[in-house]
């Protein structure tokens, strides 16, 4: 039985080790996501949603600047959880799911503006985000990086 484990892990570590560093970083995004949400108290049936979501966000927000500290991304994971429970009328707030991770406000309104800006340049509305209402465009930023 030991052979067959030792097999196991060596057969699961070979079959890592195919996967190109982009696969490896999906997967690590959307494991970490999935622990985030549960941490969150999010439905179960939207965290693949959220996960996606965050996946293609990231990949952008990594294409043009370069990728972000953990707090950065957990307040990009809150902002994401957001919008979808908005649109799956799921009730929360910025404020209630920063306070359950501890998480500084700042590192939100840092993730929102992000998430503003590739929202405006996303004119096809690809992430399939509802744009809220109060957002205003802003001349003086660079939003044309995300395009």
């Amino acid at each position: 039985k030991k052979s067959s484990s030792k097999f196991n892990k060596i057969s699961k570590m070979q079959q890592w080790m195919e996967y190109t560093n982009e696969e490896k970083n999906i997967y690590k995004l959307n494991k970490y996501t999935r622990i985030l949400c549960e941490k969150l108290e999010v439905y179960e049936n939207l965290i693949d949603i959220i996960s996606d979501l965050v996946v293609n966000i990231m990949n952008k927000i990594k294409k043009n600047d370069g990728p972000k500290r953990s707090r950065v991304k957990d307040g990009i994971i809150i902002v994401c959880i957001f919008y979808i429970s908005k649109k799956h009328n799921y009730n929360c707030s910025y404020i209630s799911l920063a306070k359950k991770i501890k998480l500084d406000i700042k590192y939100i309104t840092k993730a929102d503006r992000i998430l503003m800006e590739i929202m405006n340049c996303d004119e096809n509305n690809t992430l399939n985000i509802k744009r809220p209402n109060q957002y205003y465009f802003r001349k003086n930023r660079n939003i044309n990086k995300y395009m």
